[in-house]
């Protein structure tokens, strides 16, 4: 009879330790089920903030670009005279004068067509867009000139850049 209760008491021993084994494997594997899909959501979720992120990197890169193309190259031509104010076109244009031993020659900002453009030429040229530059669409381009500092607008903001030399001759 001992034997035989014995026998029963170890085949239920078995059997809860089998119900036990069961239980840890589930529990690893629904475990190990949570985990990964709280990968794979981090994942989705850090490439929508990159995805945002960079888009807006993009749009303020793209509303910066003309507007550093301009001050950039006012800066690069800055000498006594070298910046004025042209008519192009569609109003005011930026017009920034060097003067080599090969002859005069002008770097002009203008708006043509909706775009604002940049146009090098020989001096007194006409304004064209042929061979010129297209920077980005724009509705609007103005500038103004007030002791030395240049103010240059658009749609994409405004910038301003503080010529060192004396600007002579030029009104705002």
């Amino acid at each position: 009879m001992d034997q035989l209760l014995d026998a029963i008491g170890e085949a239920r021993a078995a059997r809860g330790a089998e119900r036990g084994g069961r239980s840890t494997h589930v529990f690893a594997v629904a475990l190990l089920a949570l985990f990964l899909l709280a990968l794979l959501g981090s994942v989705a979720f850090g490439t929508q903030v990159y995805q945002r992120l960079n888009e807006r990197s993009v749009g303020a890169a793209g509303a910066r670009s003309p507007l550093g193309v301009i001050v950039n190259a006012a800066r690069a031509t800055d000498a006594p005279g070298s910046v004025e104010r042209g008519e192009g076109p569609e109003g005011d244009a930026l017009v920034l004068v060097e003067r080599l031993e090969t002859g005069t020659y002008e770097t002009r900002f203008f708006l043509c067509d909706g775009w604002l453009v940049e146009q090098y030429a020989v001096a007194g040229a006409p304004y064209e867009t042929d061979g010129a530059t297209w920077l980005a669409e724009a509705g609007s381009f103005s500038l103004e000139l007030d002791d030395g500092m240049l103010t240059v607008s658009c749609d994409a903001g405004t910038a301003r850049a503080a010529l060192r030399s004396q600007v002579e001759g030029v009104a705002s």
